[in-house]
């Protein structure tokens, strides 16, 4: 489970957390377009486009879609409105609030990159990188889970899983945005030197104009992942210690700072394509 939250201490820290990514979902939507697809506008990426009615209907459509993909589990098309609606699904229910929301929009981040995943194992011809890009991008299902890790184990995989999506949408289409997210994977996963090609091609890319964003959020990115290396080497010390886990690995605090951490309201960010 990625959540045990029976104690009233790890209660609250998740608390702290979910308020904060949706703080960080809020500046996102609000100043960068983060993880946005060429199609389309910012509302319609992150379902305030949508009246109440096309919200209410979310939940019954993607158990539709789900009926379906049982019956054609390689369907990609159905695959990819199902990573879609499932990323819907979790926004909304994180505005909603109230009982049971961290569990609620995990579920569904986990539904959006399950039905992703398995889009990829049908091995497309031709991937779909607005899909990709929205799934691998800041405000996405895979950052979702990366911030709300509690373990280093977690933490890799969802590293690992992320870096091979976003490498896969670079490689489809190598632009500014895209190598930036394979960039940053790269950054988190502590491979650093591989990364610098990969930024200094998203830097040629980049607008003239971006490219100091560019380059802060890189930087802010490496700072991030020694910052959380140094966290994991500490609840390893707890565990070995008979302490057990020592809280989430990598939570955006509320009162973060856009130099303390590329996911906190306020952080340097990549352009939208």
């Amino acid at each position: 489970m990625l959540f045990d939250i029976s104690s009233p201490g790890r209660k609250r820290v998740v608390r702290l957390v979910f308020g904060s990514l949706a703080l960080m979902f809020a500046a996102s939507f609000l100043f960068f377009g983060i993880g946005s697809s060429a199609d389309g506008g910012l509302a319609d990426l992150f379902g305030f486009g949508n009246d109440s009615a096309d919200q209410s209907l979310l939940g019954s459509d993607i158990d539709d879609l789900e009926k379906q993909r049982s019956e054609d589990p390689a369907n990609r098309e159905l695959l990819l409105e199902l990573a879609v609606d499932y990323q819907a699904l979790a926004r909304q229910r994180l505005q909603e609030g109230g009982d049971g929301v961290e569990q609620d929009v995990l579920d569904a981040y986990r539904g959006s990159i399950g039905a992703w995943e398995d889009y990829l194992a049908t091995d497309p011809q031709k991937l779909d990188t607005a899909v990709g890009r929205q799934v691998v991008g800041q405000t996405g299902p895979y950052t979702a889970l990366f911030v709300t890790a509690q373990r280093p184990s977690e933490y890799a995989l969802q590293q690992k899983a992320a870096l091979k999506t976003a490498t896969l949408v670079a490689e489809a289409e190598p632009v500014a945005n895209n190598l930036g997210n394979q960039a940053l994977w790269l950054i988190l996963g502590g491979k650093e030197k591989q990364a610098k090609p990969v930024e200094q091609a998203a830097l040629k890319d980049a607008d003239p104009a971006a490219v100091p964003g560019y380059k802060a959020f890189f930087k802010q990115a490496g700072a991030y992942y020694k910052t959380v290396e140094q966290a994991s080497k500490e609840q390893a010390k707890q565990e070995q210690a008979g302490q057990g886990a020592g809280g989430i690995l990598s939570p955006i605090d509320p009162n973060a700072t856009p130099g303390d951490n590329p996911f906190a309201p306020g952080a340097p960010a990549l352009p939208t394509p």
